[in-house]
Protein backbone atom coordinates (compact mmCIF):
# COMPACT_ATOMS: atom_id res chain seq x y z
CA UNK A 1 0.00 0.00 0.00
CA UNK A 2 1.38 3.59 -0.58
CA UNK A 3 1.85 6.03 1.86
CA UNK A 4 0.77 9.63 0.88
CA UNK A 5 2.50 12.32 1.76
CA UNK A 6 0.89 15.29 3.43
CA UNK A 7 2.02 18.39 1.61
CA UNK A 8 3.06 22.10 3.51
CA UNK A 9 -0.01 23.38 1.83
CA UNK A 10 -2.34 20.91 3.20
CA UNK A 11 -0.61 20.34 6.28
CA UNK A 12 -1.24 24.29 6.93
CA UNK A 13 -5.05 24.15 5.50
CA UNK A 14 -5.73 21.42 8.30
CA UNK A 15 -4.06 23.23 11.27
CA UNK A 16 -5.97 26.30 9.89
CA UNK A 17 -9.70 24.81 10.45
CA UNK A 18 -8.46 22.83 13.73
CA UNK A 19 -8.15 26.18 15.39
CA UNK A 20 -11.98 26.58 14.52
CA UNK A 21 -11.47 30.38 12.65
CA UNK A 22 -13.66 32.92 12.70
CA UNK A 23 -15.75 34.06 8.99
CA UNK A 24 -12.97 36.90 8.46
CA UNK A 25 -9.67 34.71 9.39
CA UNK A 26 -11.62 32.20 6.25
CA UNK A 27 -11.96 34.92 3.99
CA UNK A 28 -8.75 36.44 4.71
CA UNK A 29 -6.79 32.46 4.55
CA UNK A 30 -3.73 32.75 2.39
CA UNK A 31 -1.18 29.78 2.37
CA UNK A 32 2.47 30.45 3.40
CA UNK A 33 5.07 32.01 1.43
CA UNK A 34 6.85 28.24 1.78
CA UNK A 35 3.72 26.51 -0.04
CA UNK A 36 3.30 28.85 -2.28
CA UNK A 37 6.94 28.57 -3.36
CA UNK A 38 6.16 24.66 -3.66
CA UNK A 39 3.55 25.04 -5.84
CA UNK A 40 5.41 27.19 -8.07
CA UNK A 41 8.18 25.05 -8.00
CA UNK A 42 5.38 21.83 -9.01
CA UNK A 43 3.70 24.46 -11.99
CA UNK A 44 7.53 25.07 -13.12
CA UNK A 45 8.10 21.57 -13.21
CA UNK A 46 5.02 20.90 -15.29
CA UNK A 47 5.82 23.10 -17.73
CA UNK A 48 8.92 22.06 -18.41
CA UNK A 49 8.17 18.52 -18.66
CA UNK A 50 10.12 17.35 -15.31
CA UNK A 51 6.98 16.32 -12.97
CA UNK A 52 7.25 13.25 -11.40
CA UNK A 53 4.34 10.84 -10.61
CA UNK A 54 4.70 11.80 -6.62
CA UNK A 55 4.60 15.85 -7.99
CA UNK A 56 1.46 14.99 -10.36
CA UNK A 57 -0.07 13.21 -7.18
CA UNK A 58 1.08 16.35 -4.70
CA UNK A 59 -0.81 18.97 -7.13
CA UNK A 60 -3.62 17.05 -8.07
CA UNK A 61 -4.14 16.77 -3.91
CA UNK A 62 -3.16 20.70 -3.72
CA UNK A 63 -5.98 21.51 -6.57
CA UNK A 64 -8.71 19.50 -4.21
CA UNK A 65 -7.57 21.83 -1.62
CA UNK A 66 -7.67 24.89 -2.99
CA UNK A 67 -10.90 24.14 -4.69
CA UNK A 68 -12.52 23.59 -1.03
CA UNK A 69 -10.33 26.41 0.05
CA UNK A 70 -12.63 28.98 -2.59
CA UNK A 71 -15.61 26.96 -1.52
CA UNK A 72 -15.33 27.90 1.71
CA UNK A 73 -13.94 31.46 1.42
CA UNK A 74 -16.65 32.18 -1.02
CA UNK A 75 -19.46 31.07 1.76
CA UNK A 76 -17.66 32.94 4.05
CA UNK A 77 -17.80 36.21 2.34
CA UNK A 78 -21.38 35.75 1.85
CA UNK A 79 -22.10 34.81 5.51
CA UNK A 80 -20.31 37.94 6.09
CA UNK A 81 -22.14 40.48 3.73
CA UNK A 82 -25.12 38.89 5.09
CA UNK A 83 -24.19 39.90 8.95
CA UNK A 84 -23.51 43.30 7.25
CA UNK A 85 -26.97 44.27 6.21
Amino acid sequence: MATTVVSNAEQEVIAFLLRSPSLREIADFQLSPEANDRIDALLDADRAGTMTDADRDEMERYLHFEHFMRMLKIQAHARLAQQAS
